[in-house]
């Protein structure tokens, strides 16, 4: 609230009507002031009696005293709430989650399908797409075990370790290793 007088000439933002005044703020100082949002038939005829200017200059300051502390220290306080509830926290997906979603692409489902079915945005499932398609990546971000369960289904079905091994690539004897690990425990 700016209390010191200036020689600011107002450009006044004012509220949509609701009620008897309106909050209106300078887009320049910063300065706020309540708004009548109708005149009286009184204003129209001669003007205001006495009485009944004082009466509404009262109102008009409770109006503006009450709607200031509002504007002014309630969003303050609830700034950290507002910062809270805003903020969005990214979904946490289980890996079986991922690996459902990312067999599903192996098994011809589009994007958009394992998406809807899965319930998972398409960016995604695009993320999920580009890490497992590479072995260097997923080494990197250190979720092998995932990568492992697509690679073993993909050998299962199209069976060819050395095209696998090019598409993904990735090192045949480690395709090799990891075939004959599940053969074993099966």
């Amino acid at each position: 609230m700016t209390i010191a007088t200036t020689t600011c000439t107002h450009h006044w933002l004012i509220e949509s009507p609701n009620g008897p005044y309106s909050l209106a703020k300078c887009k320049k100082c910063g300065k706020y002031d309540a708004m009548f949002n109708s005149l009286t038939e009184t204003v129209w005829a001669q003007g205001t009696s006495p009485k009944r200017a004082s009466e509404d200059t009262i109102n008009r300051e409770v109006f503006l005293q009450e709607r200031i502390k509002k504007e002014l220290v309630l969003p303050v306080l609830q700034e950290p709430l507002k910062k809270e509830l805003i903020k969005r926290s990214p979904i946490q997906y289980t890996d079986a989650v991922k690996t459902q979603v990312l067999l599903d692409l192996i098994r011809g489902k589009t994007i958009a399908e394992v998406s809807r079915i899965n319930k998972v945005p398409t960016s995604t499932v695009h993320g999920w797409r580009n890490t497992y398609s590479n072995y260097p990546k997923v080494k990197t971000s250190g979720n092998t075990e995932i990568f492992k369960k697509i690679i073993l289904e993909k050998i299962g079905t199209e069976g060819n370790i050395s095209d696998i091994a090019k598409e993904y690539n990735m090192p045949r004897r480690t395709l090799r290793d990891w075939a004959k690990k599940k053969n074993s425990v099966t």
